[in-house]
């Protein structure tokens, strides 16, 4: 076999796995689509609870979840201030909002409580991890106290939450959420 041909030979072999390589593609995308990528998921009888409500992605998908008929239980550090007050105003009944400090097992137990309570005929079907604070820029000018409150709220506080509602969470067969930032990748300036 000469040259040419050998080059045609592997030209055209190429080709031939691209293709099949695009319809198996395809095909396995509108499979998985089809199975576990439905945006029609029913909201009959789930209960979603989200921390960090006050204000933010929080406030914002609580507000949806609510306009999609999921019953939603907002977490909100400040539960007398605006953006839960905001909450209660424009959203339905199926919205309720309770107070609660990420850092505080006191606090996440009373919540464990309330949503215990109001859980009624539904079932807790996915916790949001949201609450979440940034404090500090450069290494230099951050204190320690500032590195152990970010620690104490954006990893400890969920893992609180969490294990706390996760009993509840089995019955269901739910699912944990854990929403962080873009921040975790910026580069902290150490010149």
């Amino acid at each position: 076999m000469n040259a040419r041909m050998s080059y045609l030979v592997c030209y055209y072999s190429r080709a031939v796995n691209c293709i099949v390589g695009s319809v198996v593609a395809v095909r396995t995308f509108r499979i998985t689509k089809k199975r576990y990528l439905n945006d029609k998921v029913s909201s009959e009888r789930k209960t979603v609870l989200i921390t960090g409500c006050d204000t933010g992605f929080g406030h914002l998908l609580a507000k949806h979840l609510d306009s999609k008929g999921f019953s939603v239980i907002a977490c909100c550090l400040f539960p007398n201030d605006n953006g839960a007050k905001e909450l209660q105003k424009s959203c339905s009944e199926r919205l309720k909002v309770v107070g609660l400090d990420v850092t505080k097992d006191e606090s996440v137990s009373q919540a464990k409580e309330f949503v215990t309570k109001n859980l009624e005929d539904s079932e807790l079907w996915a916790i949001v991890n949201n609450a979440g604070i940034l404090k500090g820029v450069t290494i230099e000018l951050t204190s320690l106290r500032d590195f152990k409150d970010s620690l104490e709220v954006n990893t400890l506080g969920v893992v609180r939450v969490t294990q706390a509602f996760l009993p509840l969470l089995r019955k269901s067969k739910g699912r944990v959420v854990n929403l962080t930032s873009v921040a975790g990748k910026c580069q902290l300036s150490t010149n």
